[in-house]
């Protein structure tokens, strides 16, 4: 949908002007066109008649100034004039309905770049600097016995938190920012009713008890998980702050038991539901990716839930990809046909987490920069273009005296009329064209009032530096000159 706005946008500013151009610019049938012009008389008490016959032979006999004075009816013809109103109101609409769309990309352009920055500054809950995770897949139908499975994941972490330069190692289902790995039904044990979870899932992960170290995620209340907590002994659990807030709000969680099935190592299919006390309460991690608030979740200790299919999360000392060869000959070590997928720093899979993101805010960013040089260029060729063609009328005005500063606020007013315009026209439209990118955005409002005026005050700088090239030139016109050009 975002793509498809901006593709109807661009296109809807180059049909603009190219009907503009085509059609209110296209020239008039005669010799010089853009020399022709109306003259009136202008009474004593105000407004405008039709010149008189008088005037007209007097103009056309005797002034050095006007050439080829022609009349039919009530109209004169000059060659020489500065254009008529008609004539700025198309170039006061070009420059206009520019500045609105280049507002429109711009401020978009801008609400992404805050949702981004947002977006990556988030807290993951996890310490990321040299932690790797890898993924150790194996079949299914292979080492289906739950003591030797998890005999075979401690000895591989062993071996690798036994080289140097490692800090810490563990096992878990699923790495940071990369889901739960399951996604459990669970009942609290001794409640009915709406309060006791009612087989909602919750977030299920299965990691060894160095995992909240390794990641540095602290604990909030009652104890980590611990290496005594193995297969024949109590089942145990710890829940994360969300889980907390949202189910023990009132009470104290630690102690209580929460239904959970086992999940049957090396198959897809789940056991008897059993009771796992609560032990502790963790900091939440951002388990799914980096725009979605913590869920409601447990961790379990791989020795009393084993499955087939894990990885690893290992915290260096210093740049682990240096590590990678010596982590693979370790695990080889263990099992020489282990296969090692995904190697990937935490840092990489944050950055991957935010990539969507990443890319619309680079394209939009991209466009509004070339919308910001188009309407630069299109502003300056608009008011060069007026000045050529009020060069006569300019040169009668420093006749008369004007000063300067009275030409140069002259050839500037109409631009920056047609960008307060624009600017208020792309206000109103950025209302409408926010709701279609509300959706990639990240804690960020489309239309925030700070945003709006750091694109406004941009575009306006933007106008009055094409603007002043010109109008620079007109406060320098020579009347002399002016009024002598054909």
């Amino acid at each position: 949908m975002a793509m498809l706005t901006l593709a109807l946008g661009l296109g809807a500013n180059v049909a603009i002007f190219t009907v503009v151009d085509a059609v209110l610019l296209k020239p008039l049938p005669y010799s010089e066109p853009e020399k022709l012009v109306q003259l009136f008389e202008k009474p004593p008490g105000g407004g405008r008649i039709s010149v008189s016959p008088m005037n007209f032979l007097d103009w056309r006999e005797n002034s050095k100034n006007l050439s080829l004075v022609a009349s039919t009816g009530n109209w004169l013809t000059n060659r020489g004039s500065s254009g008529g109103v008609s004539g700025r109101r198309v170039r006061t609409t070009l420059i206009a309905a520019e500045v609105a769309l280049t507002f429109v990309l711009v401020a978009t352009a801008g609400v992404l770049i805050h949702s981004f920055a947002r977006l990556t500054g988030v807290d993951t809950g996890v310490e990321m600097t040299n932690v790797v995770t890898m993924n150790l897949p194996r079949a299914m139908q292979r080492d289906t016995d739950p003591a030797r499975e998890a005999a075979l994941m401690n000895q591989i972490r062993d071996s690798v938190a036994a080289l140097p330069g490692i800090r810490d190692v563990a096992v878990t289902s699923n790495p940071p920012l990369q889901g739960w790995g399951f996604g459990m039904p669970f009942k609290i044990q001794g409640r009915s009713g709406s309060t006791d979870g009612g087989g909602r899932a919750l977030g299920f992960k299965i990691v060894t008890s160095t995992y909240f170290s390794t990641l540095g995620m602290k604990m909030r209340e009652g104890r980590s998980l611990a290496i005594t907590d193995v297969a024949n002994a109590l089942p145990v659990t710890v829940i994360n702050e969300t889980m907390a807030k949202g189910y023990f709000a009132n009470e104290d969680p630690i102690g209580q038991h929460l239904l959970i099935q086992r999940i049957v190592t090396g198959k897809r299919e789940l056991g008897p539901a059993i009771p796992w006390e609560i032990v502790g309460v963790v900091s939440d991690e951002r388990t799914d990716s980096l725009d979605r608030e913590p869920r409601p979740g447990v961790y379990v200790t791989f020795d009393q839930s084993p499955i087939v299919g894990v990885g690893l999360v290992v915290r260096a000392q210093s740049d682990p990809q240096r590590l990678k060869k010596a982590i693979q000959s370790a695990i080889w070590s263990v099992h020489k046909d282990q296969a090692i997928t995904d190697y990937k720093l935490l840092e990489e899979i944050k950055a991957e987490s935010g990539a969507q993101a990443r890319f619309y805010t680079m394209l939009f960013t991209g466009f509004s920069a070339m919308g910001l040089l188009l309407a630069a260029v299109g502003i300056y060729g608009v008011v060069a273009y007026s000045v050529a063609q009020r060069t006569r009328e300019l040169g009668i005005r420093a006749a008369l005296g004007a000063s300067r500063t009275h030409l140069l606020g002259s050839a500037l007013r109409g631009s920056l009329l047609a960008t307060t315009i624009g600017l208020a026209v792309g206000a109103l439209a950025i209302r409408w064209s926010g709701r279609l990118v509300e959706s990639m955005l990240f804690n960020t409002k489309p239309a925030e009032p700070e945003t709006l005026v750091t694109v406004a005050s941009v575009l306006v700088l933007v106008a009055l530096t094409a603007s002043l090239i010109p109008a620079r030139r007109a406060a320098k016109i020579d009347p002399v000159i002016a009024l002598r050009q054909e």
